[in-house]
């Protein structure tokens, strides 16, 4: 798991529910990226957070640029649809709690 706290969260805003909606959301970030098989997950943060190429990532990991490419493209895929998920959960929790 990628200890995903030092990570700035871009906002203007620094209010209590901002920085409860930050750490939420990191939370789900981590709760996703945790359920993605092992070799989407590492082509996905070697590219997005450690900045590398496809190319340098093909090399370090010994695969073909195109079997980055696809891996990249599945771990997007599922990181969007687990979120997306995780936020009509939340939507649907916000309105039974307005509902009481």
């Amino acid at each position: 798991m990628v200890p995903l706290e030092g990570l700035a969260i871009c906002s203007d805003e620094h209010g209590p529910d901002d920085k409860i909606a930050s750490a939420q959301s990191i939370r789900q970030l981590q709760d996703g990226l945790s359920r993605l098989k092992e070799k989407h997950r590492i082509v996905l943060l070697l590219r997005e957070v450690d900045g590398m190429s496809c190319e340098a990532i093909s090399e370090s990991l010994g695969i073909p640029v195109g079997t980055v490419d696809s891996r990249l493209h599945r771990a997007r895929k599922h990181l969007a649809n687990f979120l997306h998920r995780a936020e009509l959960r939340e939507d649907a929790r916000e309105t039974s709690d307005h509902e009481l």
